[in-house]
């Protein structure tokens, strides 16, 4: 017979360490894995959504080692490209397992490249909108062929530089793919929303991390973007800072009346869940930062 285990309620005491947060892992990923030199990513975790845009990236070209204390990354610009997928005609593969950010923030940098991609996934991802990006690529003559049960896309066909309208009540996601590609193109490009930006926050979040691996994305307005092309990605060492929605619930527990200290939180985070602060203070909380 099975010993009986009860838990009894009581206030929580001690200190955490908030995981880190996966979408900042997804761009710090992206970037180092385009940048011209070896990166190295502190604080990183293999969660199934980052371990397929690992494996998307080396579709790519880059070279991905995960490590117990860094991820190291060799960009596709420092020849960290061990079987180019065009060098055969060959299509590259990314399986983007159930991760929509693997899928859309990935999806034009292929044709920016001038490489055929097959994306492949399961679950619910072949229902996760795609329209905007489809619009765009099959208007500039790009190869779009989709299924979605189960979820294959293939997209074949070389992007160039030009003006890009979507819409931005979709997701952000798009709007950050295009963020991540344009840059390498050697013409200039603008992106420009044709409705009003949904998840703001998440897009600040791109653009930061750009800016930390040594591209420029200059807002004009609030739907307009001017992308300057021929940038090229700097190799960074950066830690990848913790999740606030993770952290949000030890916070919430000491707002209860627990004692709890929460580490690896940037003060100056742009995620959107530090919302959770100012709503815990106003239900009579003191955080202390």
């Amino acid at each position: 017979m099975k010993e009986e285990k009860i838990m009894l309620p009581g206030l929580l005491r001690g200190t955490v360490s908030a995981p880190p947060s996966k979408s900042m892992a997804h761009r710090a990923l992206i970037c180092a894995a385009l940048a011209s030199g070896v990166s190295r990513l502190y604080n990183m975790e293999a969660s199934e959504d980052i371990l397929a845009t690992a494996g998307g990236l080396r579709a790519l070209g880059a070279a991905v080692t995960p490590g117990p204390d860094y991820w190291e990354i060799r960009g596709i610009a420092a020849g960290g490209r061990e079987a180019p997928p065009e060098a055969d005609g060959a299509e590259a593969r990314v399986d983007c397992n159930e991760s929509g950010s693997t899928l859309r923030f990935l999806l034009p940098l292929f044709p920016v490249l001038g490489l055929s991609a097959c994306f492949t996934g399961r679950g619910r991802l072949g229902a996760r909108p795609l329209e905007p990006y489809r619009e765009l690529l099959t208007a500039r003559g790009l190869d779009w062929e989709q299924e979605n049960s189960p979820f294959r896309l293939r997209v074949s066909g070389r992007l160039s530089a030009g003006e890009f309208s979507l819409p931005g009540d979709v997701s952000s996601q798009f709007v950050s793919g295009l963020c991540f590609a344009l840059p390498l193109l050697a013409g200039d490009s603008v992106v420009r929303l044709t409705t009003e930006l949904e998840s703001a926050p998440y897009l600040a979040m791109t653009l930061s991390a750009l800016r930390e691996f040594g591209v420029e994305i200059r807002p004009r307005g609030p739907r307009v973007y001017e992308i300057p092309g021929g940038q090229r990605y700097v190799p960074r060492a950066t830690r990848i800072e913790g999740d606030y929605s993770q952290a949000a619930f030890f916070l919430v527990a000491g707002t209860l009346g627990s004692d709890v200290t929460v580490t690896g939180l940037r003060k100056d985070s742009l995620q959107a869940d530090t919302a959770a602060l100012p709503l815990l203070a106003r239900l009579g909380a003191h955080v202390r930062q």
